[in-house]
């Protein structure tokens, strides 16, 4: 997956190994606030129901779902400018 990620381009999606990587401090805060599941409930926002994210082994499919999902901003919460951070979160609950 982050082969794929990493030919969107830096405009479109960031990959850093937690152990290779330099991280800037921003970088960690953002992902501290957002975290996986937080982003994927925005760009999953929409995704109909029963389709899955295929198989690391089928890359031509793979690298359909991952440029609908971040680069096309397919399935994205339009309502939202952006995933919600763990603040923004507690705010809604």
């Amino acid at each position: 997956c982050s082969g794929i990620h990493r030919s969107l381009g830096v405009h479109i999606s960031q990959v850093r190994s937690a152990t290779l990587d330099t991280w800037l401090p921003n970088q960690v805060e953002i992902m501290s606030s957002i975290g996986n599941r937080r982003a994927n409930l925005y760009f999953e926002h929409s995704k109909p129901p029963g389709m899955k994210r295929p198989s690391s082994h089928d890359t031509r499919e793979l690298e359909r779902y991952i440029r609908m999902k971040y680069e096309h901003r397919q399935f994205v919460d339009k309502t939202r400018p952006g995933p919600l951070t763990a603040g923004e979160e507690e705010e809604v609950k």
